[in-house]
């Protein structure tokens, strides 16, 4: 009875992964964002500088349940949209496609997510957990509106001027 039960268990384990499996495998972000990213490239950065804005580049993997909460529970919401067109350049990197880019930015895991000036400095970096955007664009906004005057300029405040 035991090994009966343990195989039916089994079973059913097995069925509900190779569910959640398929599940994750169709789910391509970038078919269902609403948000406007662009390509990691010179174009982005140009952007950046002509609007005097910074960077939110986003590391992402279609597989990664972690991304894909992120992306769902954060990201997509109403209030970041806005806020990532209005003060931002939104720049999304899909880690299988590009991942020498992600390790030249010292990628381990994703989600990753970095805000940088126009001239490429990081002036804020964070990984592996589910952070909350809105404490992220209050960590930006204490760099004293980010200064970007001529592309880059001094970046002051509580977290310092040293990329993170």
């Amino acid at each position: 009875m035991k090994l009966w039960f343990r195989c039916v268990m089994t079973a059913l384990l097995g069925a509900w992964v190779l569910a959640i499996g398929a599940e994750a495998l169709a789910w391509t972000y970038m078919k269902e964002t609403e948000i406007r990213w662009e390509a990691y490239g010179e174009a982005a950065f140009q952007r950046a500088e002509n609007q005097k804005k910074p960077l939110f580049i986003f590391f992402y993997a279609d597989w990664c349940p972690w991304c894909r909460k992120y992306e769902v529970e954060a990201l997509e919401t109403e209030a970041v949209r806005q806020r990532l067109e209005r003060d931002f350049v939104p720049v999304a990197v899909d880690v299988d496609q590009q991942r020498a880019l992600f390790r030249r930015h010292q990628g381990r895991v994703v989600p990753m997510t970095l805000i940088q000036t126009p001239g490429g400095r990081t002036i804020l970096r964070f990984q592996r957990t589910f952070r909350d955007v809105e404490r992220t664009f209050r960590d930006v906004d204490a760099f004293d509106a980010l200064l970007l005057t001529g592309g880059v300029g001094p970046l002051v405040g509580p977290l310092g001027t040293e990329d993170l």
